[in-house]
């Protein structure tokens, strides 16, 4: 385990996180088609660059957070604004500049985010379980103490 600076470190796999989409939409394009569905009629042609970045999105997403939290010991839900801005960012500029021309990073960034986001809820939520069993138990331990005395 590597000692980090956590809110500099979740911004940098935020970054990290916002180049990879746009590495993920162009990278999608380059993929060839395979033989089985060149035969196919246009409509599978059409979505395959799409289907290709929604599945490499998805492994990368994995990727990245097993990496987070097993090198560096980040979790998700530490400092989340910190991971999640640069990808909000990127996202308003391409939303506000032009969708149409730039909708392969949309097709990588709402996979990969939603992931992030899930891991992110649930992170949260095993830490809200764990702090409400402590506080039952001590509840519990200074009610067995009082009762005693």
């Amino acid at each position: 385990m590597i000692k980090v600076n956590k809110k500099l470190w979740s911004f940098n796999f935020g970054c990290v996180f916002a180049a990879t989409f746009v590495w993920l939409a162009s990278v999608s394009g380059s993929v060839p088609v395979p033989a089985g569905l060149s035969s196919e009629p246009n409509q599978y042609l059409e979505i395959y660059d799409e289907l290709v970045t929604v599945g490499l999105a998805i492994l990368t997403s994995f990727l990245c957070i097993g990496v987070m939290s097993k090198v560096f010991s980040i979790k998700t839900s530490d400092h989340f604004f910190w991971l999640l801005i640069p990808s909000a960012i990127l996202l308003f500029l391409v939303v506000t500049t032009d969708v149409a021309r730039y909708s392969s990073i949309l097709f990588a960034a709402i996979p990969f985010l939603s992931i992030v986001c899930m891991d992110i809820l649930f992170g949260k939520l095993r830490k809200y379980s764990k702090n409400k069993k402590n506080q039952l138990s001590e509840e519990k331990a200074v009610g067995e103490l009082s009762v005693s005395n």
